[in-house]
Parts: structure tokens; sequence; C-alpha cells
């Protein structure tokens, strides 16, 4: 799911997904406004999870984002 998800961040934010750890920040990774609106759209078209952008801001940190994506998707029976 961690390496899923980066691939995906990196793609809608055009950064090489190899300088991307999960111990970074959407902020650390220069994220605005707008590119989190784009992450949230993804990751609801792309896993089936519905995550705002300011929920995005608030948890900020990738690993911990993941780990909600996780729990979101096992408790709606989708793989994890």
């Amino acid at each position: 799911m961690t390496n899923d998800f980066i691939t995906l961040l990196a793609q809608t934010c055009e950064l090489a997904p190899e300088t991307v750890s999960p111990q970074d920040t959407l902020s650390e990774l220069g994220l605005d406004s707008l590119a989190l609106v784009e992450l949230s759209e993804r990751l609801l078209t792309d896993f089936g999870v519905d995550m705002s952008d300011d929920e995005l801001r608030g948890l900020d940190r990738i690993e911990t984002i993941v780990g909600v994506l996780g729990e979101r998707r096992a408790s709606a029976g989708q793989p994890t």
C-alpha cells in the first residue's frame, strides 16, 4: 500500500517516486492546496477512499496517511 500511495502521489504532484519516503510530510514535499485537492480526488478514484484535502493536510505524514487508507479499505472490505 505504501508504494502504491507514493506512486500515486508522485504522479499527481509530478515528483520522482524515489525521492519520496514514508517519513516525509506533504508539506515537506511542497504540496499546495490545489495539489491536495487533486490528491484527494485521485485517492477516491484509484483507491476508493474518500479523504478530503483538509484531512490530508491534518494527517500530513505519508506513513500516517497510508495507515488511514489501509484502515478504511479494510473496513470497506477492499484489499489493503
